[in-house]
């Protein structure tokens, strides 16, 4: 706020031509990607240690011990951009322009790996180490700022191995496939993911939970309805089960015409099974989502 108001300021300078024509535009560029080339300087796979990277970057924004990993937001600006009319801001739009890093060590803290990238809502960020993938991508939340929706996931498509691994000591493991059409997910009423962003981040979940009766709910967003459509599943499981669920559906011609009535209609259920079918493969495997490990 402090950085529009000043904007807003440094236009009155610019009045006098824009009241001859009566309107006009005044942008600002942010300096951070400028500034990429000296955060990379600051650190140095098998020199820097884990302390010192906290020290020159600041708080990581997400970690993971099990996967020795962390990200963070290195530098962060704004581009803005203030429409004027005579004399008044008619509207200000601002975009964040962020530094991004991922930081893999070693078992003695030092860094192995690094890989950077500049977030801009135009055009997001994508890093990668490994077989692991961060992407930060441009959510709208208001005129005055946006918070990017930020992931990570395992970059190759999904594999027998990440299918088939192991529940945890005393839990069953529920894969769900989640597509560009779901809206959100539920397990006995708590959330396990909302919706996606871009179809590329289409993929599965894998969920612990405990052995006994469970109910899925899928809210799914479908072209052609006015509101998200509602699917739901009761299923058990017993500890070390492995389940796979999805949902099943297909569009129905309806015989119906007319401008604002549907001409078809959405009919399925979700299935949960005990082996993966061809549905999951070549999937990624979604790890993290904006705030929220789905496997840690």
């Amino acid at each position: 706020m402090k950085s529009i108001m000043k904007l807003i300021t440094n236009t009155v300078l610019t009045f006098s031509i824009l009241l001859i024509s009566g309107c006009g535009m005044v942008h600002t560029k942010s300096l951070v990607p400028e500034k990429l080339e000296s955060f990379r300087a600051l650190i140095k796979p098998g020199v820097t240690t884990r302390a010192e990277a906290h020290e020159r970057l600041g708080k990581p924004i997400l970690r993971s011990d099990k996967r020795s990993i962390e990200v963070y937001r290195a530098a962060k600006g704004q581009d803005a951009e203030i429409g004027i009319v005579g004399i008044f801001p008619a509207f200000i739009d601002t975009d964040d322009v962020i530094i991004y890093t991922m930081l893999l060590y070693d078992k003695n803290d030092v860094v192995i790996e690094a890989d950077w990238d500049v977030f801009t809502e135009a055009r997001g960020a994508a890093i990668s180490i490994g077989e692991l993938r961060f992407m930060s991508i441009g959510s709208e939340t208001g005129i005055f700022s946006s918070i990017p929706d930020e992931y990570i996931f395992i970059r190759s498509p999904a594999s027998r191995k990440d299918l088939y691994r192991a529940a945890p000591l005393g839990d069953c493991l529920i894969s769900i496939k989640q597509d560009d059409r779901t809206k959100k997910i539920f397990i006995d009423g708590k959330l396990v993911l909302k919706e996606p962003d871009f179809e590329i981040l289409s993929g599965f979940v894998q969920v612990p939970i405990k052995p006994g009766r469970h109910t899925l709910l899928m809210k799914l967003r479908l072209i052609g309805t006015w509101a998200p459509r509602e699917y739901s599943l009761d299923f058990s499981c017993e500890s070390g089960d492995l389940l796979y669920a999805y949902l099943d559906i297909e569009e129905v011609p309806t015989g119906k015409a007319g401008m604002f009535s549907d001409k078809y209609k959405y009919e399925g259920e979700i299935r949960v099974i005990n082996e993966p079918s061809d549905k999951f493969l070549h999937l990624i495997r979604i790890l993290y989502r904006s705030g929220n490990w789905l496997d840690n």
